[in-house]
C-alpha cells in the first residue's frame, strides 16, 4: 500500500492552484497502487504519454474530484497495511533498474517498460495493457524457458531473482538472459540507486521517510468530505450556512468569510446575524489588512491593537479572538474573497486552514459558474458518490490481488513445508472471502429505496471442526497482541453439515474478535464445538465462544443486536453483533447468550445439519 508521505505529496500536487501535469504523472508513475488506479480508470496502457493524454482530456474540476477519490480509496485500510517508505523505495529502485536494463538493450520506450515492470512486481494486472497481462501470466517461469521470450519477461526474471538471490548470482543470470556483462549489471544497480535518489528529490520526497503524515492526510480528506454541504444552493445565505457548518466541523470557531463583490469592488460578509454584524470592506481600503490580503494575494496576520483598522478589529471581535490570520481565496490567480481565522496553537501551525481555504475557493468558483441548480447539483453529487463507492470497492480488490499474488509466490517457495503451505492456504481463503464481501457491496442496486440488500445464501457441505480449527489459528496472533490466551476445545469426531460456510465464518470471526477485545491482559477466550445437539426438532452442531471477561451489562443486553456506537473505543464500530444477528437469521441458525457481571460471557451458535431455507 502507498506510504502516507507519498499520499501527502500526491494530495499537495492535486490541491495546488495550478497542477503541474507532468510532475503529477511522474509522481503517480512512482507508486504502483496509484498508477494502477489511474490506468484502470482511464483505460490506458502502462505508458506515461497515454496517461498524460488521458488526464489532459479531463475537465479541471473532474480531474481534481477523481484525484481526490483515488487518494481516498488508498486511505481507508490504515497505516498498519502500508509499505514503509524504505520498502516502497526499494521496490521503486528495482523498477528503475529494469528501466536501465531496458535502455541497455535499446528497447523503444524504457519508461513504459519501467511502469509495466513496477506493476508486475506489485502483482497488478490490467486488461487495458496486454503486455502487462503477459508479464503477469508468465511470471515465475524458470529462466531456461525464457530463451525466446520478449526482453521484458527476461528483465522481470532478473528483478525477481534480485529479491532472493545474491548479487553475484543475479549478475550471472543477467549475463545469461540479457547478454549484459556481470560487471555492467553491478554498475547499473548502483546507477539505479543514484537515479532513485535524484527522482525522489525532484518529486519532493527526498526526506519523506522521516515524518508521520497521518494527521495532515486526514486534514485534507476531512475537507474533501464536506464538499456536499456546498452543493445545496448558490445563494449567499446558503454559502454562508454551508461554510458555518463546515467551519464548526473543522475548527472550534468558524472563520469569518468575505466574498468579493466585483460590481463595487467591496468585500461583503454573505450573511449577517445579530451577534456578528460585520461591515463591508472596500477592496481599496488603505487601513484594512483584510482588503490588503486579497489585493496582494498573500497571508497576513491581524492583531487587535490601537493601530488596527476598526473593520478588522470588528472581525476579530466576531471571532472572540485577539489575533487572526487572513487567507485570500483565489482561483487561477484571481482573488474571490478572504477567510479570517481565529489564531490558536492549532491554527497557527496546522495546514488544515490552507487545505480548507483552497477547497472553499474551488467550491465557490464552481457554484458561481452557473448551470445546475443547487438541488440538481446535490443530486449529481449523490450519484457521483454512489459511483465512487462502487469504484472504491472495486479498487480495494487491487491490494487483495497483490497479496494473493505474493501468497502464490510464497507457496511455490515453501512447497516442501506442509505446515507453512497450510497456513498460506488459510490466508488465501480469507482473502477470497473478503473479496466476495466487497463484491456484495459493489452489487448494491442503484436508485432503489429498499432495506439492506441481502446476498444469496450459498449452501454447501463442510466439516465444522476443520473450519473452527482454521479460524482459531487465524486469530492466534490477534489474541497474542491483546495478551489473551486463546484456547481450542474440539469435540472428537467429524461433524459434516450443510450451510453457508462464509456466513458461518463471519459469525465466528465477529464473536471471537469481540471476546478477545473484551478481555484484559492474562484473560482467556475459548472456542469449542459440541455435536449430537437437538433443537426444535432439528439435529445440529454447536459452536461456543466463551471468555472470562467482565460480562455484558443489562443496559447493553436490552439492545444487544441493534447497530450502535461501541463502548470499546478506538476503531470499533459497534456493528459486530448486529451483523451476527443478521447472518444467523440468513442461515436458519440460532445464537444464545449466557453472561454475568464479573463471570464472563458465552455465545452458543447452533447450526442445523440440514437447514430448511
Amino acid at each position: 500500500m502507498t506510504p502516507e508521505v507519498v499520499l501527502y505529496r500526491y494530495l499537495q500536487l492535486v490541491n495546488a492552484e495550478d497542477v503541474s501535469l507532468p510532475q503529477f504523472v511522474e509522481l503517480v508513475g512512482m507508486d504502483a497502487d496509484l498508477l494502477a488506479r489511474w490506468l484502470r480508470l482511464l483505460a490506458c496502457p502502462a505508458s506515461p504519454r497515454a496517461l498524460h493524454r488521458g488526464i489532459e482530456a479531463l475537465e479541471p474540476w473532474t480531474f481534481v474530484d477523481l484525484a481526490q477519490a483515488q487518494a481516498w480509496s488508498v486511505l481507508p485500510p490504515g497505516s498498519s497495511m502500508r509499505l514503509g517508505f524504505d520498502q516502497w523505495r526499494s521496490v521503486y529502485k528495482s523498477a528503475l533498474l529494469g528501466e536501465l536494463l531496458a535502455e541497455s538493450l535499446g528497447l523503444p520506450d524504457p519508461q513504459a517498460t519501467r511502469w509495466r515492470l513496477h506493476l508486475a512486481m506489485s502483482g497488478v494486472n490490467l486488461e487495458c495493457d496486454p503486455q502487462l497481462m503477459d508479464l503477469i501470466e508468465y511470471r515465475g517461469t524458470r529462466p531456461e524457458l525464457l530463451e525466446d521470450a520478449p526482453a521484458e519477461h527476461k528483465i522481470l526474471a532478473v528483478l525477481d531473482a534480485a529479491e532472493v538471490q545474491e548479487t553475484s548470482a543475479v549478475a550471472q543470470l543477467t549475463e545469461r538472459l540479457l547478454d549484459i556483462a556481470a560487471f555492467s549489471f553491478t554498475t547499473l544497480s548502483a546507477e539505479a540507486g543514484q537515479r532513485c535518489d535524484t527522482q525522489l528529490q525532484q518529486a519532493g520526497l527526498a526526506s519523506a521517510g522521516t515524518g508521520d503524515r497521518t494527521e495532515e492526510l486526514w486534514d485534507l480528506q476531512q475537507v474533501n468530505l464536506l464538499a456536499g454541504l456546498f452543493l445545496q444552493g448558490n445563494s449567499n445565505a446558503n454559502v454562508q450556512q454551508a461554510h458555518t457548518l463546515a467551519g464548526k466541523t473543522l475548527f472550534e470557531t468558524p472563520p469569518a468569510l468575505f466574498l468579493l463583490d466585483t460590481a463595487d469592488n467591496t468585500l461583503v460578509a454573505p450573511h449577517q446575524t445579530a451577534s456578528a454584524r460585520l461591515q463591508n470592506v472596500s477592496l481599496n481600503s488603505a487601513s484594512s489588512k483584510v482588503a490588503q490580503a486579497l489585493r496582494e494575494l498573500r497571508q497576513l496576520e491581524l492583531v487587535d491593537s490601537s493601530d488596527c483598522a476598526v473593520a478588522d478589529r470588528q472581525v476579530l471581535r466576531s471571532l472572540d479572538a485577539e489575533e487572526g490570520l487572513v487567507l485570500p481565496l483565489q482561483v487561477r490567480g484571481e482573488g474571490i474573497g478572504v477567510l479570517v481565522f481565529a489564531v490558536d496553537d492549532d491554527v497557527a501551525e496546522g495546514q488544515l486552514i490552507h487545505a480548507y481555504s483552497s477547497a472553499l475557493a474551488r467550491w465557490l468558483a464552481a457554484s458561481s459558474s452557473g448551470g445546475e441548480s443547487g438541488t440538481a447539483q446535490l443530486s449529481s453529487f449523490r450519484e457521483q458518490e454512489e459511483k465512487r463507492l462502487r469504484t472504491l470497492v472495486h479498487e480495494i480488490n487491487n491490494p487483495l490481488s497483490i497479496v494473493s499474488n505474493y501468497l502464490h509466490i510464497l507457496e511455490l517457495r515453501l512447497q516442501h513445508e506442509p505446515d507453512a503451505t497450510e497456513q498460506l492456504s488459510i490466508i488465501g481463503r480469507e482473502l477470497r472471502r473478503a473479496a466476495d464481501l466487497l463484491q456484495q457491496v459493489r452489487d448494491v442496486p442503484r436508485g432503489i429505496e429498499v432495506d439492506e440488500p441481502k446476498a444469496q445464501v450459498t449452501l454447501a457441505e463442510f466439516e465444522v471442526n476443520h473450519l473452527v480449527e482454521q479460524i482459531h489459528q487465524i486469530h492466534l496472533g490477534y489474541a497474542a497482541e491483546h495478551e489473551v490466551d486463546l484456547r481450542l476445545a474440539l469435540q472428537p469426531g467429524t461433524f459434516l453439515l450443510r450451510s453457508d460456510e462464509q456466513r458461518v465464518t463471519q459469525v465466528i470471526n465477529n464473536l471471537l474478535k469481540n471476546a478477545i477485545e473484551a478481555g484484559d491482559a492474562a484473560s482467556w477466550v475459548r472456542i469449542s464445538t459440541q455435536g449430537g445437539v437437538y433443537r426444535q426438532g432439528q439435529r445440529g452442531v454447536e459452536i461456543m465462544v466463551a471468555d472470562d471477561g467482565p460480562g455484558i451489562s443489562s443496559a447493553v443486553l436490552d439492545r444487544l443486536y441493534e447497530p450502535k456506537q461501541s463502548t470499546k473505543g478506538g476503531d470499533h464500530s459497534g456493528l459486530g453483533l448486529h451483523i451476527v444477528h443478521q447472518l444467523v437469521n440468513d442461515i436458519g441458525a440460532y445464537v444464545d447468550l449466557r453472561t454475568a457481571a464479573g463471570q464472563g460471557t458465552e455465545f452458543t451458535l447452533f447450526l442445523p445439519l440440514n437447514p430448511n431455507n
